[in-house]
């Protein structure tokens, strides 16, 4: 039997997934700009204010994330800690970015893609797991 080479499969992974990523930054930097502690503090707060405030301190491309989330809810009440949810989710979603795991010690990818970031997980005995936008391949022992 032979060995697992993570650089086979993250080539064939990549090339199967040369898709044009989504711009994620404008999520991305909506999600950073409220830390957890400003997102709980706004649940102090009554709906109307929680979308004042929001409104207040967002730029225009993350108004209308916003928007679209209002959109998306309907007529159902508006809550921070969703909203922020759908944040998170959505960068996620749009987010080019291939994450392999290994057991190695150190990084053994010799691919060269701006998209591919290694880490090393102990957990991993053979092969490779890899994280892309919201799934989990696993080609590991």
């Amino acid at each position: 039997m032979e060995n697992i080479d993570p650089n086979e499969v993250v080539r064939a992974f990549a090339a199967e997934h040369d898709d044009v990523p989504v711009d994620a930054s404008a999520y991305e930097d909506l999600a950073g700009k409220f830390p957890f502690e400003v997102r709980y503090e706004l649940l102090t707060l009554s709906e109307e204010e929680q979308e004042q405030v929001l409104n207040e301190s967002l730029s225009d491309a993350e108004r209308s994330i916003l928007d679209d989330y209002l959109e998306t809810c309907g007529d159902s009440s508006f809550d921070a800690l969703s909203f922020f949810d759908y944040v998170e989710s959505e960068a996620r979603l749009r987010d080019g970015t291939i994450q392999v795991y290994t057991g190695d010690r150190e990084n053994p990818l010799t691919i060269r893609d701006a998209r591919v970031r290694w880490t090393r997980d102990p957990a991993i005995c053979e092969g490779c797991r890899i994280r892309y936008r919201d799934c989990l391949y696993d080609y590991s022992l």
